[in-house]
């Protein structure tokens, strides 16, 4: 008999505590909300005319093969080129 009223004893006490525990999930929070239209646009529009400097994460230094020197340079600056069919 004492097994049987602490067994409802203790039944009653978890339906009471799950019940209380449903009621308040069921309550639903407001988060206030903000609405973007978003269209593409270029960014000049924003920002005309900046200067800045670019520089990269990590700088490298690049050495020839051969250690010769550019004794003349057969072009104007401007001038048209174009690749020759014949490299000789």
């Amino acid at each position: 008999m004492r097994y049987r009223l602490l067994f409802l004893l203790s039944l009653m006490v978890l339906l009471l505590t799950g019940c209380s525990q449903k009621a308040e999930e069921t309550t639903a929070k407001t988060v206030p909300v903000r609405i973007y239209h978003v269209k593409s646009e270029s960014i000049s529009n924003l920002y005309p005319t900046q200067t800045g400097s670019v520089e990269g994460d990590e700088d490298v230094i690049v050495y020839s093969r051969v250690s010769e020197r550019v004794e003349k340079v057969n072009i104007r600056p401007g001038q048209a080129v174009a690749k020759r069919s014949n490299p000789h």
